[in-house]
């Protein structure tokens, strides 16, 4: 696992996500990957299509910082006002394209978790994070089972997103951020 000295090292490797926060990833092997997501006070993390799901598992620790995950289900439904989208990848972007199905999302569940907790996702599962206590860093582990990668929303397109490197000015707050994370409690994996 990643650890804090290492990510603050890497802190000019980060790169801006959609979703509003900045991350790190390290590839490992058998399609496991290690990753730092950092949410900075100030910005915004609630585009529109924000509720999504991922091909992996993810097995995140909260360093420092609280946040708010949000389960769904979505029922496609013929006059439904939900879109569900695919979520494209390009060199350095990703774009969300229409799969033309429509629905509503139902919620199952929430929780928060603060720093020191843990939780676990597994691919495929719908979701939303909302960042209740900022600056915010988890950890993430995450496996690769490969579920589709979507997207769901009321837009009908968004523009290709840049996942662009940090600027110097926001290198410095991701590293003055995971500082701060790492004189919080040290937790683990549960």
């Amino acid at each position: 696992m990643m650890d804090v000295a290492a990510a603050v090292a890497r802190s000019a490797d980060f790169r801006a996500h959609p979703l509003g926060f900045y991350y790190l990833q390290e590839s490992q092997c058998d399609g496991a990957s290690h990753r730092v997501h950092v949410w900075l006070p100030g910005r915004s993390d609630s585009p529109e299509n924000d509720r999504h799901q991922h091909s992996f598992d993810i097995h995140s620790i909260v360093r420092l910082g609280r946040i708010r995950s949000e389960m769904f289900r979505f029922v496609e439904m013929p006059d439904g006002e939900e879109r569900e989208f695919v979520v494209v990848y390009g060199k350095a972007e990703s774009t969300l394209s229409p799969t033309g199905r429509l629905g509503k999302l139902e919620a199952m569940t929430m929780f928060d978790s603060s720093t020191g907790d843990s939780y676990f996702l597994q691919a495929g599962i719908i979701h939303r994070v909302g960042v209740v206590e900022r600056p915010c860093v988890t950890f993430l582990k995450t496996v690769e089972r490969g579920a589709p990668i979507l997207s769901y929303g009321r837009e009908t397109r968004e523009p290709p997103f840049d996942r662009r490197p940090v600027t110097p000015a926001e290198q410095e707050q991701i590293a003055t951020a995971l500082q701060a994370a790492d004189k919080s409690a040290k937790p683990s994996y549960r």
